[in-house]
C-alpha cells in the first residue's frame, strides 16, 4: 500500500466520521431546542400566576417529552450502540438537563423526586438507562 493510498484511507475514516458526527449535532440540536421549550413551559409557574396554572404547564412539558423520545430514538440510530462513550459528549448535558425538567416536573406535578426509573421512563426507555 502506498503512501498515497494510506491516506486516502485515513481521509475516508475521518470523512466518514465527521458524517456520523454532523448527524449527531443536528438530532442534539433538535433536542436542546425541545428543551429549552419545555424549561420555559415550566419556568412560568414562577410567574404571579403560574401556581394556578401547574397542572396544565405539567401536561404541556409531559407532551414535550414525547418530542424528546422521538429525538433520543432517533439519535439512537445515528452511531453504533458499542460506540456510545465515544460519542456521548454530544448529547451529556442536554440529556443531564432534561433529567432535571423531568424531576422537576414529576415535583411540581406530585411533590416527590423523582426516580430514575421514572426518569428513564419519561425520556423513553423502557430500562434504568436511556440507550
Amino acid at each position: 500500500m502506498s503512501v498515497t493510498e494510506m491516506f486516502s484511507y485515513i481521509q475516508g475514516f475521518l470523512s466518514a466520521d465527521q458524517d456520523v458526527r454532523e448527524d449527531i449535532r443536528k438530532v442534539v440540536q433538535n433536542l436542546e431546542q425541545t428543551a429549552r421549550e419545555i424549561l420555559t413551559v415550566l419556568q412560568s409557574v414562577h410567574q404571579p400566576s403560574g401556581f394556578k396554572e401547574i397542572p396544565s404547564k405539567c401536561a404541556r412539558a409531559r407532551e414535550l417529552f414525547c418530542t424528546v423520545r422521538t429525538h433520543l430514538a432517533e439519535l439512537k440510530t445515528k452511531f453504533p450502540a458499542e460506540q456510545y462513550y465515544r460519542f456521548h459528549e454530544h448529547w451529556r448535558f442536554v440529556l443531564q438537563r432534561l433529567v432535571f425538567l423531568a424531576a422537576f416536573a414529576v415535583y411540581l406535578e406530585s411533590e416527590a423526586l423523582v426516580t430514575r426509573e421514572e426518569a428513564a421512563q419519561i425520556l423513553g426507555s423502557r430500562r434504568h438507562v436511556l440507550f
